[in-house]
């Protein structure tokens, strides 16, 4: 990515450490979410192999994705892009601002999951 990141105003909690971001979300049920994601891009995308994990953090559904499918991710913490990289060595992880990116082309994305969305969106 040949631009500068854009300053974005951020939520000074998503500032921390990797630590503190998967101690945020403990409460999650990562493989049942994950479980659900298979379903929704087995729909929206039969055959599908790579995966942009938008706004990934730490990399959680990468873990449990990452058997299935490609999962690369994009954050705009590199603090959590390292934490996501250990929790999916094969992926390729991007600090980039998720409203100015441009990738290569993928089956599909995973939108940031915690607000609640767990859409799929077609990116071809």
């Amino acid at each position: 990515m040949s631009r500068e990141l854009r300053k974005t105003p951020r939520t000074p909690i998503f500032e921390d450490g990797p630590e503190l971001y998967d101690a945020i979300y403990c409460f999650k049920d990562y493989a049942r979410e994950c479980d659900r994601l298979r379903d929704l891009i087995n729909a929206a995308v039969p055959g599908a192999h790579s995966i942009l994990d938008v706004a990934c953090g730490t990399g959680e559904h990468a873990k449990f994705l990452r058997r299935y499918y490609t999962i690369d991710g994009i954050d705009i913490n590199e603090r959590y892009l390292r934490a996501a990289r250990l929790k999916n060595p094969l992926g390729n992880y991007t600090r980039a601002d998720m409203t100015d990116f441009e990738g290569t082309a993928i089956d599909g994305l995973l939108p940031r999951l915690e607000h609640g969305n767990l859409g799929l969106t077609r990116s071809k």
